[in-house]
């Protein structure tokens, strides 16, 4: 990321506000600073606040520093870096790649750490590799063991479709449509990822699809999102997973709430977004072809799950998640906080005025988590949803057919009570709302929102509500989550 964007601005805005909330000396403060940075792997920051030259020299307590640090630069490939390619590298490409960066396969040892040597002895030539030069290799050695590339199925994917299964009749029929042969030495799953491997690399998730999709299953693996449109909701979206990517390491070092305030839409995202929107344009010719060069330059810049994110469909609006979760009981609240991981303090903080839980509350809890690899909502959904007994729902949305399209008033209502007055009023003027006066309270908006809404996706069908939002609401201004949440 070009260190001079306004990314920057934010950044130092956390530590600034982290700073004045420790109760130490500065000295202490900045030595912990300079500890996170090497911590965390990004020598080329090494000694930034001027204790770690000061503490080597005086013999104090200190976090070792690399000992060419001098040569890392911003550009640098840093721990992180290896770490994501390792990860979207499957077993069998990984001689392969590691052969096309001169490093020995006979070698016993960690990958990771054989990265880190490679990296390390080759940091000081001229002609050292960038992180984009990894990140091609890394292409080229999946590419030629016909293996999963970034954007293919993989074991993750795999592990869903067999935990989707409740019978071994499932099984059994999943496997004999793809040409399975089952056997008792190897489970369900070494049987699928078997497949995989043999199967072409462009029809994998075609063919697995079509099977699941016979089995009321579809939606247990993702599919592709729209090739020739990417709207600005989701280069938000992108742009804080982006952003949170490159500053989790150091905020958990340091304790530090990413989400603390979180306003994607104020300047100091501006960077990101306006890098997303330089990529964007830059396959702007080749509609058929858009989103995915779009992310292939994601994948360049060497952020492969991010990639992912943006070329499938892992995300789920706010409308969805309470449409699917209506209707749960407390007991049944508390087993489902539990399966998805949360607190179950959680529940106290979403409980409504009234005493019963505020569903739309706990889903933006949930859904506004930070996390570092993509998440498959609907079908973390489903998962919980069986735990708890509501098979029914469970199986129309592992099928894909529970409420996509059905627009939660609730959502709109916060949307509306997030706005200004003269947002509120651009608003019905573009949707062409008629209401008593520009003074209407906002509940009386919010419902004209949602019947206008509505009555558009009956008529439209499957064409995103926000895509026409974004069309003719251009408040750059104040852009949020709240695009994304119908």
């Amino acid at each position: 990321m070009d260190e001079d964007n306004e990314d920057l601005v934010l950044i130092q805005s956390m530590v600034n506000d982290w700073i004045e909330g420790q109760e130490c000396c500065n000295f202490k403060k900045r030595c912990r600073l300079d500890d996170a940075t090497i911590k965390i792997g990004r020598h080329d920051l090494t000694d930034s606040f001027g204790t770690t030259s000061f503490r080597v020299e005086t013999g104090g307590i200190f976090e070792r520093p690399h000992p060419k640090a001098g040569t890392f630069k911003s550009s640098s490939i840093f721990d992180d870096d290896l770490a994501s390619v390792l990860k979207h590298l499957p077993t069998c490409a990984t001689p392969l790649f590691l052969e096309k960066l001169g490093i020995s396969v006979d070698e016993q040892g960690d990958d990771f750490e054989k990265l880190r040597c490679w990296r390390d002895q080759s940091i000081n030539e001229s002609n050292r590799h960038t992180l984009q030069d990894l990140v091609l290799i890394h292409r080229d050695a999946m590419n030629k063991t016909n293996d999963s590339h970034v954007f293919d199925l993989n074991d993750d994917e795999l592990e869903n479709v067999i935990g989707s299964m409740t019978s071994g009749k499932q099984v059994e029929e999943l496997t004999s449509r793809l040409g399975i042969k089952l056997d008792k030495e190897q489970s369900p799953l070494l049987k699928l990822q078997e497949w995989t491997n043999k199967c072409n690399g462009d029809e994998r998730r075609e063919t697995l699809r079509k099977a699941l999709h016979a089995m009321d299953l579809s939606g247990c693996i993702v599919d592709h999102l729209p090739a020739k449109h990417v709207d600005q909701a989701e280069l938000v979206r992108l742009a804080w997973t982006l952003f949170s990517i490159d500053v989790w390491p150091l905020a958990t070092l340091l304790d530090i709430d990413i989400n603390k305030g979180k306003t994607v839409g104020e300047p100091q995202m501006r960077g990101t977004v306006h890098l997303l929107n330089q990529l964007l344009k830059k396959s702007k010719g080749l509609d058929e072809h858009r989103r995915l060069d779009f992310c292939v330059a994601i994948i360049n810049l060497g952020y492969l799950d991010v990639a992912r994110s943006g070329y499938f469909g892992y995300d789920a609006s706010l409308s969805e998640l309470c449409n699917m979760t209506s209707g749960l009981s407390e007991v049944e609240l508390v087993k489902f906080v539990d399966h998805l991981g949360l607190e179950k303090d959680v529940l106290s903080i979403c409980q409504g005025t009234t005493g019963a839980y505020d569903n739309l509350r706990l889903m933006k809890v949930w859904r506004n988590q930070l996390r570092l690899q993509p998440l498959h909502f609907r079908f973390e959904l489903a998962v919980g949803l069986r735990a708890v007994g509501r098979t029914e729902i469970a199986s129309k949305i592992l099928a894909g057919r529970h409420h996509t399209n059905e627009v939660g008033s609730s959502v709109v209502e916060s949307i509306c009570n997030s706005l200004e007055n003269d947002q509120m009023k651009r608003l019905r003027e573009h949707l062409r709302l008629k209401t008593q006066d520009d003074q209407s309270p906002t509940t009386v908006t919010a419902a004209l929102v949602t019947e206008w809404a509505r009555n558009w996706l009956e008529e439209f069908g499957n064409i995103s509500v926000m895509k026409l939002f974004k069309d003719k609401i251009k408040c750059p201004e104040n852009t949020s989550d709240n695009e994304s949440e119908v």
